[in-house]
């Protein structure tokens, strides 16, 4: 009986202090091998311990800087990114992005999508800087086939970027030159960048549609 009542009181115990510990940190996600998980998930991406998991919702513009002398792109490059990373430590992250971008109003315009590996390097709690080669899967336009990214990142709100585009010449093309052009501007993340990623195409493409229901868009 004695021995009965130990093992009881021993059970409760166990229990009582479960709850406790959950009480204290609703966040916990149970493991298969019994213990409690508490990877932090953030949308807006900071350091550990801040982070172990965030994701990528950016959208950024630019203007070429410098170009292939026969074929000058003019155009603003128009970017989006959707995708997640890894803090592997306090100080690097890890991630992959599927992005898509369009360059409009030049002699090279184009419109490609793809996906970018992405390496993070925190230099404090709000300033990072991010390398991103970009392989391209699908492109219109000018074919391009490699574009990468270098940004300079604050609190991952917004941040500065470079891009390096590289296009290869289309079939009807007398130059067969591989084209190559470099933009520079900025971007914004988190709920700023998706605001914007978003919001900006649904509005201009609203906008079209309220000017063109007149028939005005196309001529005779």
């Amino acid at each position: 009986m004695i021995r009965n009542r130990a093992v009881l009181a021993i059970v409760l115990c166990v229990l009582a202090h479960s709850t406790v510990v959950r009480a204290q940190n609703p966040g916990a996600v149970p493991t298969t091998s019994g213990t409690a998980s508490t990877a932090h998930w953030c949308f807006r991406g900071r350091p550990r311990p801040q982070c172990d998991f965030f994701w990528l919702t950016e959208f950024g513009v630019a203007a070429p800087i410098s170009s292939n002398p026969y074929h000058t792109s003019q155009g603003a490059l128009f970017t989006w990114e959707f995708g997640g990373m890894v803090n592997g430590g306090r100080r690097h992250a890890f991630g992959v992005a599927a992005f898509g971008q369009a360059a409009l109003w030049g002699s090279s315009d184009f419109a490609a999508g793809g996906i970018r590996p992405r390496v993070r390097l925190w230099t404090s709690d709000v300033i990072s800087f991010d390398i991103a080669p970009g392989i391209v899967v699908l492109s219109s336009g000018g074919t391009p086939s490699f574009s990468g990214q270098a940004a300079l990142n604050f609190a991952d709100y917004a941040g500065l970027t470079m891009h390096v585009v590289t296009l290869r010449p289309s079939q009807y093309d007398v130059d067969r030159s591989t084209r190559v052009t470099v933009f520079t501007g900025g971007r914004l993340g988190s709920v700023p960048g998706t605001i914007l990623g978003v919001g900006g195409p649904a509005v201009v493409l609203i906008a079209f549609l309220i000017v063109c229901s007149s028939g005005s868009c196309f001529g005779d």
